[in-house]
């Protein structure tokens, strides 16, 4: 059997550049509001006009900074049970894990309170925060495709990106 030497410092060095892979948690007993006001992920037939109708409905929107999102994954499950999630890397960049796997995406704040997301396939998605308790956050979800429109809302569990 061959064995092998790790130094301490060669350890903290393998170590650095790894994210974790782990599926994150979902906070099931939050008592946060999630708002459905004007939800229509049915029927496809969303637009700006009614997800800003929604969001006025469901007492506005509160204000979003980059460190809120920066550094960040939001983690929700879906309607069959499984976790998706978003992780939000530095300079506007990272990952959407779903049904369709792993997914590279872009992200910006528009107007301190749009989180705008760029998809592979050209989805667009717009959150708003909604509501806040400890770690979790209610949020306002605009999807859309060249030809798909959908208004929902959500509650998503929020912690820090983990380094291994």
């Amino acid at each position: 059997m061959k064995s092998y030497l790790i130094t301490p410092g060669l350890a903290i060095l393998v170590l650095a550049g790894c994210q974790s892979t782990a599926t994150p948690t979902v906070n099931t007993s939050s008592a946060v509001s999630v708002c459905d006001i004007g939800d229509d992920y049915k029927d496809m037939r969303s637009n700006w006009a009614s997800y800003e109708q929604s969001i006025q409905d469901c007492g506005g929107a509160k204000n979003v900074e980059q460190a809120m999102i920066q550094n960040h994954t939001f983690a929700r499950k879906n309607n069959k049970g499984q976790v998706v999630y978003y992780r939000f890397d530095p300079a506007g960049q990272g990952v959407y894990v779903g049904k369709s796997g792993e997914e590279r995406i872009s992200w910006t704040i528009d107007n301190d309170k749009y989180l705008n997301i760029s998809m592979p396939n050209s989805w667009k998605v717009t959150w708003v925060l909604t509501d806040t308790q400890e770690n979790t956050w209610g949020v306002k979800v605009y999807e859309r495709n060249p030809s798909e429109q959908y208004l929902w809302s959500a509650a998503y569990t929020v912690s820090p990106n983990s380094q291994e």
